[in-house]
C-alpha cells in the first residue's frame, strides 16, 4: 500500500469488539472496517494498492465461482497499480459489493463512469466518458490528447466476451504506429505539400472510431478498426495470442485526405490517380 508517494507501514489503530462485530479505525483515518461473521465491510481512503502476481502460485487468479465471502468495499482517491503492465487504474470513488460469486462495482473519476458486474458466468463492463487525463492515467503514458472515450464489454468469464471501444475527438500523440507513421510521412518530400497541419503539431488528429473485438481463452481477435480522421483513415483487423505474446494485424490507411480533395477537382488527374473510389490508399 501507498499514501500518496509514500509506502503505508505504520499507523496506529483502535480495534473494539461488541456482540461479535470488530470495529476498527486507523489514527491517520486512512482505513476502517467492521467485521461480523457473515460480512466483512471495509473502507479505504488516500490509498494505492500495489497488485503484483505470485510466481510461486499456479494459478493467481480469483476464481469468483469458490468465494464464499460477503465483502463490501468503499474506498475515496484510491488506485491499483499494475506494475507487471505498468497501468494505474485511479477511482475518486468506488463501491463494491462481492456476495458470493458474484461481484457489483460502481466507481468514477472525474467525468468518467465505471460500472462492472462480473459472476461465473456472467461478465458486463461499462466505461464512459473517459477523458484524456483519464486514459493517459491508466495507460501511464500521454498517449492522447483531448477526445471522450467509451468501452463496453460482454461475455460470460474473463476469458471470453465481446468487446467495443469508441470514442470522439482526439489527437493520437504517443502510440508507436502512429509515430512511425507521422515519421514516413515527414520523409517523403511529395507528400509533405498535402499533409494537414493538425498531423504532427498535437498528434493524429481523429474525429471519430470505433474498434470491435472479442476474446477467446487465449486468442484477442479484433474484427473491426474504423478510425476517421483529417489527414489519415484507418481501417483494418487482426488478432493477438495472449500466452505466446504475438500480434498479426492488417491495416489500410486512406492518405492524403487533403490531396485527394485537391486532385479530385482536376478531371485527368481526378480519373487516373483517385479511380471511383475518390481516394489515394
Amino acid at each position: 500500500l501507498i499514501n500518496g508517494q509514500t509506502p503505508y507501514e505504520n499507523d496506529s489503530f483502535d480495534i473494539v469488539k461488541n456482540k461479535g462485530i470488530i470495529e476498527i479505525h486507523t489514527q491517520s483515518d486512512t482505513a476502517s472496517a467492521k467485521i461480523s461473521s457473515d460480512n466483512k465491510e471495509i473502507h479505504l481512503k488516500n490509498l494505492s494498492y500495489i497488485y503484483k502476481k505470485d510466481s510461486n502460485s499456479s494459478n493467481s487468479t480469483f476464481d469468483i465461482s469458490t468465494n464464499t465471502q460477503n465483502i463490501s468495499f468503499g474506498g475515496a482517491n484510491v488506485a491499483l497499480i499494475l506494475p507487471d503492465s505498468n497501468k494505474t487504474l485511479a477511482f475518486d470513488r468506488v463501491e463494491a459489493d462481492l456476495k458470493g460469486n458474484a461481484l457489483d462495482l460502481k466507481g468514477s473519476r472525474g467525468n468518467a463512469k465505471f460500472d462492472l458486474y462480473y459472476s461465473s458466468n456472467d461478465l458486463n463492463l461499462n466505461v464512459s466518458n473517459i477523458d484524456d487525463n483519464y486514459l493517459n492515467e491508466f495507460l501511464q503514458k500521454q498517449a492522447v490528447q483531448d477526445g471522450v472515450f467509451n468501452l463496453s464489454i460482454k461475455g460470460s468469464g474473463l476469458e471470453y466476451f465481446d468487446g467495443q471501444i469508441d470514442f470522439k475527438n482526439t489527437y493520437v500523440k504517443d502510440l508507436r504506429g502512429i509515430n512511425q507513421l507521422i515519421s514516413f510521412i515527414d520523409t517523403v518530400p511529395s507528400l509533405l505539400m498535402f499533409k494537414s497541419p493538425t498531423f504532427n503539431q498535437k498528434g493524429l488528429s481523429l474525429h471519430d472510431g470505433k474498434i470491435i473485438f472479442n476474446r477467446k481463452k487465449d486468442l484477442l481477435s479484433v474484427s473491426a478498426i474504423n478510425l476517421n480522421g483529417d489527414s489519415v483513415d484507418i481501417y483494418g483487423l487482426g488478432s493477438a495470442n495472449l500466452r505466446l505474446n504475438t500480434v498479426d494485424f492488417s491495416l489500410e490507411l486512406k492518405t492524403l485526405k487533403s490531396a485527394s480533395e485537391a486532385i479530385s477537382k482536376v478531371p485527368i488527374l481526378n480519373y487516373v490517380i483517385l479511380g471511383k473510389n475518390q481516394e489515394i490508399s
